[in-house]
């Protein structure tokens, strides 16, 4: 069981993956390990998120008591590093007084990687929440456009942006579901954190590493030593 960190914190996290998800598509379409460990990431943060929302504590592969958010995922202790939760199970369960969901995350707007996320959360079957209520994929707002499309399959689902998400975490305000969700119809541009190239990945972790970016951090190092490859967040996506 987690505490939330603060708002403002997984709000940048968040943000600065959303800025660089043209490399990270590139990087998780060549390497099935750094796609499991982005992925993975991207669903912690939200879960974390989430959780801060809603004023509930953060669950990895425990059983959770009532009121909580459960992420499927795991944190890999040998590499520091987070991955993607299974194939078969919701990438996030929510339960609260008011309301029982799956949600389900992606980083990704080609149309066939959202139809295979929208038919996963259609047939998801929760591990400890009750029957839910509410199924809800979690997506940049670029992928509302594609989804439009596809009609049949979203109706009896919910979208939420991740650009929403991170809004709603900067302002540190406690927030319904259907506030969130309410806001997450607008249109809005997270702009991408500014800063001064980094001289190298060493550097670029340690600056993340010193604003409390956590996540990201261990995220970029583990890929960078199980791939000897550079992935420079000073780039532009």
């Amino acid at each position: 069981m987690l505490e939330p960190r603060t708002g403002k914190v997984i709000a940048e996290e968040l943000a600065l993956l959303l800025s660089k998800r043209g490399i990270l598509a590139w990087i998780m379409s060549k390497y099935e390990d750094a796609a499991d460990l982005v992925a993975g990431a991207v669903e912690f943060l939200v879960s974390e998120g989430l959780a801060k929302l809603l004023g509930t504590k953060l669950y990895i592969g425990e059983t959770p008591s009532k009121n909580y958010v459960l992420w499927n995922g795991q944190i890999d202790l040998d590499r520091l590093a987070f991955r993607r939760a299974p194939k078969g199970l919701p990438d996030v369960e929510v339960l609260t007084e008011d309301y029982t969901a799956l949600v389900e995350v992606t980083l990704g707007t080609h149309p066939q990687t959202l139809i295979n996320e929208l038919r996963e959360l259609t047939s998801h079957r929760p591990r400890h929440v009750p029957e839910p209520k509410l199924r809800i994929l979690v997506a940049p707002q670029k992928a509302f456009k594609t989804l439009i499309s596809y009609a049949s399959e979203v109706r009896e689902l919910t979208l939420l942006s991740l650009e929403s998400l991170v809004i709603a975490l900067a302002e540190e305000g406690r927030i319904t579901f259907d506030e969130l969700i309410r806001t997450s119809k607008i249109n809005v541009k997270i702009l991408k954190p500014e800063q001064p190239p980094a001289k190298n990945l060493l550097e670029a972790i340690g600056r993340e590493l010193l604003k409390g970016h956590v996540v990201v951090a261990l995220t970029v190092a583990s890929i960078a030593s199980s791939r000897k490859h550079s992935i420079y967040f000073n780039k532009t996506s």
